[in-house]
């Protein structure tokens, strides 16, 4: 049997924990009309609205797509957005107990409108966000905390989900320091994700950036020589504490480095889709992927790596934020 197909089945007796910033992207979908009469601007009908969980809301789903149990924890505000958020988590069978509702913060959301006419595709004409101005408290974080230590038996991998782009955040040192504490004392693996903030994520099993990502936590210019990726994998695992890094490249696939004893070493994915449609969201799905691989191989780094590959080049090959299914990443593998 292929190996990787033997992990894909073990998923559905794995449960993780998805920690970090949730929120709702929303969008409005419609033709343009004519210019409205009181501004130059395009009169927009709207005719088709959806929404989808985004930030670490894509990731509990994307997990949960792969056939995991899944638990959502994180701080949201006491609004009607949080309840749309709860509602459809648990729609998808997330269980939300780990969701700590703040009075005076709000739940972010992005809205997105796009509009098209007969003769033009539809295209994001505007988008407009609700985000926080207020941050989390600490109360609501020793909440969080606990419920995190009260439930750590539960939780074969915990995968922290950095998204904060305004200071407002939920990933604090004092959480970030209790996440790990429990990990270390469970034996929990234990993935961080985040856009900006990386350089703080020490102690984790793995770290999962982007090229971009892994440049800010380097401190410098990382690029696409492979020995210059190599170079910034080995300091950010040194830096970090890490058992390995796994730096993904768009186009370019992905670069595994990873720590055996004094020494390290690196293993290139090149991306396995050659029609690549839209990178939005592959991040997530290599995540979600390589999360569940290790869950499941015992920490084979590098399996799980090709695990994660084989999840992001089905994203690519489709338009939007899509979550990848264990039938699908099952088909991919049997096809290769």
């Amino acid at each position: 049997m292929n190996k990787l197909i033997e992990l894909l089945r073990n998923f559905e007796k794995k449960t993780v924990l998805v920690i970090g910033d949730y929120c709702v992207d929303e969008y409005l979908e419609g033709d343009v009309q004519s210019i409205a009469p009181e501004a130059p601007v395009p009169r927009v009908r709207i005719g088709n609205k959806w929404v989808r969980m985004g930030a670490a809301g894509n990731v509990v789903l994307g997990i949960r797509a792969l056939g995991a149990r899944t638990f959502a924890a994180g701080i949201i505000g006491d609004d009607a957005i949080s309840k749309e958020l709860v509602k459809n988590l648990e729609e998808h069978v997330v269980h939300t107990e780990g969701l700590v509702f703040q009075k005076g913060r709000i739940t972010p959301k992005f809205s997105r409108i796009l509009a098209g006419g007969v003769h033009y595709p539809k295209q994001h004409v505007i988008r407009f966000d609700a985000e926080n101005e207020e941050d989390v408290r600490e109360e609501s974080v020793k909440s969080l905390i606990e419920f995190i230590r009260n439930n750590s038996e539960e939780f074969d991998a915990i995968i922290v989900a950095d998204y904060d782009e305004v200071d407002k955040g939920v990933i604090k040192r004092e959480l970030l320091d209790a996440i790990v504490k429990v990990a270390d004392e469970k034996g929990i693996i234990l993935i961080g994700d985040s856009r900006k903030n990386l350089a703080n994520f020490k102690g984790f099993t793995s770290v999962v950036p982007n090229i971009f990502e892994a440049e800010l936590a380097y401190g410098r210019m990382i690029g696409q020589n492979e020995d210059d990726i190599f170079n910034a994998g080995k300091e950010l695992i040194e830096n970090l504490n890490l058992k390995s890094i796994l730096i993904t490249r768009d186009k370019e696939g992905m670069d595994l480095i990873e720590k055996e004893g004094d020494d390290f070493k690196k293993v290139s994915i090149p991306i396995l889709s050659k029609n690549v449609v839209d990178v939005t969201g592959a991040g997530d799905s290599v995540t979600c992927a390589f999360t569940l691989g290790l869950c499941s191989s015992g920490k084979d780094f590098v399996s799980s790596a090709n695990l994660a590959n084989h999840a992001a080049s089905i994203t690519i090959g489709k338009e939007g934020v899509v979550t990848v299914t264990k039938e699908e990443l099952n088909e991919a593998i049997k096809n290769e």
